[in-house]
């Protein structure tokens, strides 16, 4: 029998894992970086969300409890719940928009979307097929509709890896409505999905 002789190379092999995560760490941290990034959005629209929705819903009540008749005081009131809340740690500030005895429901500015009328006052008018927010009726449960309030803003969030990586991003924005009606037949408030 004759023996064949096998010969294995010896190349140098220990070095490639270390090559190859050299290769691809950078690309792990940026994706990492872009997860936690996101992460952190997700987080500050949420809480943005639930700040404006505590706002809505106190003022509306205020609004609708005291049959309508002038929006400051359910103003002062949902501004402060607003700025009870925080996103980010950061208290969440909004405007109240108020003109005294102005037309509109006493709103200064009545357009949807804008990102200096923070709480618009005003009268859900249809509930089908989709439901409207109406800033120039003055509701009355009844004919005129029911007492709607909208809670807007938007706020600036400092992405949490650019510091960490060295690099500057400057400050995302994070923007969130929600409109609160209060339904006349029991006096509580309630969140509504309104149409655009």
């Amino acid at each position: 029998m004759t023996r064949v002789k096998t010969v294995v190379s010896n190349l140098p092999r220990r070095g490639i894992a270390v090559a190859w995560l050299i290769l691809f760490l950078p690309l792990f941290l940026l994706m990492l970086c872009l997860v936690i990034d996101i992460g952190n959005l997700w987080l500050a629209r949420s809480e943005l969300e639930s700040a404006l929705e505590s706002a809505a819903l106190a003022a509306v009540k205020e609004w609708g409890d005291a049959s309508g008749g002038s929006t400051l005081v359910p103003r002062q009131i949902g501004q402060s719940i607003a700025l009870a809340n925080s996103v980010r740690g950061v208290p969440v500030s909004i405007g109240l928009n108020y003109t005294a005895g102005g037309a509109n429901n006493e709103n200064t500015d009545s357009t949807i979307p804008s990102t200096t009328a923070n709480l618009v006052f005003g009268s859900i008018t249809a509930t089908s097929p989709v439901v409207i927010f109406d800033p120039t009726v003055t509701p009355d449960c009844g004919a005129n509709g029911q007492y709607a309030v909208l809670a807007q803003t938007q706020v600036n969030v400092a992405p949490i890896c650019s510091s960490l990586l060295g690099y500057i991003v400057g400050p995302m924005r994070v923007r969130a409505q929600t409109t609160a009606y209060f339904r006349c037949s029991d006096h509580r408030p309630c969140i509504i999905r309104v149409g655009s």
